[in-house]
């Protein structure tokens, strides 16, 4: 590696490298700077926007690696071509896979055209490059009793408010491991993402969501919203052990060992859970409302074909059952109660007067006294 070139994207400082006036000797990695510093200026990203971080990353350290101190007008379609082929894990060393390829080179992609628009370059050399393929990944979902079993053996976990906002907001952890009390609308039952907080580097405000996720939201401690994203990632690793869908913690809680598993049978079962949260939201969602719309709307999808891929991994029966799921429902009943409680003809859970009653910040994190629908439930155990 150029230390010179990749250590100052690696620490973010981008005034390092002095920008060249003259683009017939400008390097790659000083037009880097440059684009850098334009898209800074432009509100494209703050200093501790993640997405700054990650093309910094990607061209800053990965791709200026390897031609950086090449004059920027030297650089052809074969060049990029090499440099993808030579993309390897920076921890294990093998070939990055395809959709990691992908974003380089989407980055990449965006990079030159810029430098076309500025005039530091006549023809883009990355327009004959093609995009790798990427085969799509299996979708799991996590079915209703194994979420009941979840949410009940962690009611009162300090993380279950953002492990409810991917379970039935459909947020991604990225996003649901960064939001604070700040950012749920509550009088307007909204969530608001900021831009450093989204996947997409831009604002997003979604509301409209089932109305468990508000029982769940006005039942998380205080603490929960304070709690750093590293944090968050340790207790939702901490929950899913409690409850039993990963077999340990490893010896370095928080580590990439912990993360990753102690053996090939633990990986499978962990990357079983990789987005499962998400996923079956989407999935039980589109199960229960066949409404594509409101389902790519909340999932925050900007192609239609990205939301057809969860149609047919749920049903209706199951879609029923996961969105019953609130803090009274696992706090006093068993598994085999609730769903021949939510599946009786008498019975529902998806509009709880508990819920409704709830429409304003004025909410409490003490226990409190039965609701209604924990009457039913007792009245309906009883017989």
């Amino acid at each position: 590696m150029n230390t010179a070139v990749a250590q100052p994207f690696r620490t973010i400082e981008l005034s390092i490298l002095p920008p060249e006036s003259d683009p017939r000797t400008m390097t790659v990695a000083q037009a880097v700077v440059r684009y850098m510093q334009l898209r800074s200026s432009e509100g494209s990203f703050s200093a501790r926007n993640d997405h700054q971080k990650r093309v910094a990353r990607q061209l800053g350290r990965r791709f200026c690696e390897v031609v950086g101190m090449r004059p920027l007008p030297s650089i052809r379609p074969d060049d990029i071509r090499l440099w993808m082929q030579g993309l390897r894990h920076p921890k294990t060393g093998a070939p990055v896979e395809p959709a990691t390829a992908r974003h380089h080179l989407k980055e990449v992609k965006i990079f030159f055209k810029r430098c076309v628009i500025e005039e530091w370059l006549e023809k883009d050399p990355t327009i004959p490059v093609r995009v790798p393929v990427v085969v799509p990944r299996p979708v799991n979902i996590i079915s209703p009793k194994d979420a009941f079993h979840v949410f009940k053996t962690n009611i009162d976990h300090r993380n279950i408010g953002r492990l409810a906002l991917e379970a039935f907001g459909g947020l991604r952890f990225t996003t649901a491991s960064k939001i604070t009390k700040e950012d749920i609308k509550w009088e307007r039952r909204g969530i608001e993402m900021p831009a450093n907080k989204h996947k997409s580097g831009k604002r997003q405000y979604r509301q409209g969501h089932p109305a468990n996720l508000w029982a769940w939201l006005y039942h998380a401690p205080e603490e929960g919203w304070e709690i750093s994203w590293q944090t968050s990632r340790n207790c939702k690793m901490e929950m899913h052990f409690i409850a039993g869908l990963r077999k340990t913690m490893g010896g370095n809680l928080g580590g990439r060992y912990a993360r990753r598993g102690s053996d090939n049978e633990e990986r499978q079962r962990l990357d079983a859970l990789k987005n499962v949260w998400r996923h079956s939201f989407a999935s039980y969602l589109l199960a229960l409302e066949k409404a594509y719309p409101r389902v790519s709307y909340l999932m925050q999808h900007t192609r239609p074909a990205t939301t057809e891929i969860y149609e047919g991994l749920a049903d209706e029966t199951d879609a029923k059952l996961y969105f019953a799921i609130t803090p009274d429902a696992v706090r006093t009943m068993e598994w085999e109660d609730f769903r021949k409680w939510v599946l009786a003809p008498r019975s529902t859970l998806l509009e709880p007067e508990s819920i409704q009653r709830h429409s304003g910040p004025n909410f409490t994190t003490q226990p409190r006294q039965p609701e209604p629908m924990v009457q039913v439930a007792e009245d309906f155990r009883a017989g």
